[in-house]
């Protein structure tokens, strides 16, 4: 039998709402809550201040209690300076000496000195047993295939590992995160080594592990002065970043202004990557400065 004409459809008498309503509500309810979220975002964003950092991110280098230091006497200082400056000294001569009697002493003369440096490196605190083994590697490599190459490398390490210690109770109050001694380890040596040794293993192949003026040279094929020096700016300009980076990470946290973030200068806590002060920037300046003149020098 046909349904009686007094009887409503299935659809209106379970009372369900067209389904056309629904779809058209849902362009709606997203745009609102997209303008929901866009306005939250910028309220956090415009109040980024006045949100509570870090104890670590409110102190300067000032307000920090100073360990008890001993004072040293004028005749301990001047002792101290001239005994860097003796090692200095005859590390220079030596290594000078290492390039003047033949290839078999220079590579022997490599891998002695990079037994030093990597013993002593470890002995101070500044490499890890595994980085002791990779800077010794990085050592040979460099040691061995270009005196300018060595000299500036030795120079990077020294001084970079003077300034790890400098202050380092100061810098760990500072810095949450901040790591006693700076070790480095085989990875951050690796970083740090694997790409320059290369490049000093290639000018040592194409130079014959000697030391030859950079830029056109009457006693050089121009293929070869060019390789060559293409080779020694690329060594002098990434130690010269390494070093940037390093001076700037040790001395910038000792600035007793609020780090900025690099690329909004907003104010951001101690140790964050990115954050950047004044004093930070000229010690990134002064690092680079530093390897190039060990680098001329040389």
């Amino acid at each position: 039998a046909s349904p009686s004409p007094h009887t409503p459809s299935s659809s209106h008498a379970s009372g369900s709402i067209p389904e056309s309503s629904h779809q058209g509500d849902k362009p709606q309810d997203v745009d609102a809550a997209m303008a929901r979220a866009q306005e939250t975002l910028s309220q956090l964003e415009s109040s980024l201040d006045a949100i509570p950092r870090l104890h670590s991110a409110n102190i300067s280098s000032s307000e920090l209690p100073m360990p008890p230091m001993r004072r040293k006497s004028p005749w301990t200082r001047a002792l101290a300076i001239a005994r860097n400056v003796a090692l200095i000294g005859g590390g220079g001569v030596a290594l000078i000496a290492s390039h003047a009697f033949g290839l078999a002493v220079q590579l022997l003369s490599a891998v002695a000195g990079a037994m030093v440096v990597a013993y002593l490196g470890h002995r101070r605190g500044s490499l890890s047993a595994s980085g002791a083994v990779v800077a010794f590697m990085v050592g040979v490599g460099t040691l061995c295939c270009s005196l300018r190459f060595a000299a500036t490398l030795l120079a990077f390490f020294f001084a970079s590992s003077k300034l790890t210690h400098f202050k380092e109770e100061v810098k760990a109050k500072l810095d949450d995160s901040a790591k006693s001694g700076g070790q480095r380890d085989w990875k951050q040596v690796l970083c740090n080594g694997l790409v320059p040794t290369c490049v000093a293993v290639a000018y040592g192949l194409v130079a014959g592990c000697v030391d030859v003026p950079l830029g056109p040279s009457a006693q050089l094929e121009v293929w070869r002065a060019k390789v060559l020096t293409l080779l020694g700016g690329a060594y002098l300009g990434w130690y010269a970043c390494c070093c940037g980076d390093t001076w700037a990470s040790e001395v910038g946290p000792l600035s007793p202004a609020t780090p900025r973030l690099i690329t909004t200068m907003r104010p951001v806590r101690r140790g964050t990557n990115g954050g950047v002060t004044m004093l930070g920037l000229a010690a990134s300046v002064a690092g680079g400065t530093f390897t190039g003149l060990g680098f001329y020098l040389a």
